[in-house]
């Protein structure tokens, strides 16, 4: 049984998923899910993540961290589930996560990991008597044909959804990216026809923008406005630059890749980017 360390990542889909919840108080809960898929060592992963749960956690009550799965038994050709199996197992997770509440006080479903012919639970719940049993049992009375993996560990501080399952700021930033091109396309830009593009950032001192405005011209980018935001007071001083560039996900992310990095290091933050459609 393999449980990895932190994802490297190559985001290259996503697909936002609204689901019903429940917690063991038994009061359903509208959560907000996301997926994207990411370049592993071993090839590609496709992470399911509850977003709703972020702003409560960690949840000091939920102390333990319980990843459980089974390894798969089709392949769609990247050692991910096939549609039928995947459904399949989406049912399995809610059996297991019915023996989860039904054998804990609380507990909460944080995402799950499809990758190299295994699937994961993520689930944090607040107390562990029996409960490796319990599910050893689950699995052996409802899918004893699949060959079951579990572990339960304590982790305080969420790592395993901080660090594990959430997006990091670069694969947010990818997300961004995906939704703004959908937008075009469904608009019938040309992704690859070079138009002016509008990038904004925000910085906390004048003289930080003013560094980076040297940085960034010799970038070939234009100034085209800077302002001030006396409602932000931890990054007041705005700036507003633009370059013709294609705008297709290749070409985009690697320039917000480029241009976040260079704000950061010049006291400021990339905010994100605007164009007009291109036909």
């Amino acid at each position: 049984m393999r449980f990895l360390g932190r994802l490297l990542l190559l985001v290259v889909c996503f697909s936002p998923l609204l689901s019903q919840a429940q917690d063991s108080s038994k009061t359903a809960v509208k959560e907000v899910w996301d997926n994207y898929i990411a370049r592993l060592s071993k090839g590609v992963g496709s992470v399911n993540y509850n977003a709703s749960i972020k702003e409560k956690a960690p949840n000091p009550r939920l102390p333990f961290l319980v990843i459980t799965g089974v390894t798969l038994k089709s392949n769609d050709g990247r050692n991910l589930p096939d549609a039928d199996e995947l459904n399949y197992l989406y049912v399995m997770s809610d059996t297991v996560f019915g023996t989860i509440k039904k054998h804990t006080k609380m507990s909460a479903y944080v995402g799950s990991l499809a990758y190299n012919k295994e699937r994961y639970d993520y689930f944090y719940v607040s107390d562990t008597l029996f409960l490796k049993d319990r599910l050893e049992e689950t699995y052996h009375n409802n899918y004893k044909y699949y060959k079951s993996h579990i572990k339960v560990k304590r982790d305080e501080e969420w790592n395993g959804y901080f660090t594990f399952l959430y997006p990091s700021a670069e694969v947010l930033e990818f997300k961004q990216n995906h939704e703004i091109i959908t937008k075009l396309l469904q608009a019938g830009d040309n992704l690859d026809k070079p138009r002016s593009v509008n990038h904004f950032f925000s910085f906390k001192e004048i003289t930080d923008r003013e560094y980076f405005e040297k940085v960034i011209e010799a970038q070939q980018f234009k100034i085209v406005t800077k302002m001030f935001n006396r409602d932000d007071l931890e990054y007041p001083f705005r700036l507003c630059v633009s370059r013709e560039d294609r705008v297709d996900e290749d070409t985009m992310n690697g320039i917000t890749v480029q241009l976040r990095k260079l704000a950061t290091r010049n006291g400021g933050r990339y905010d994100f980017w605007q164009t007009q459609v291109t036909k």
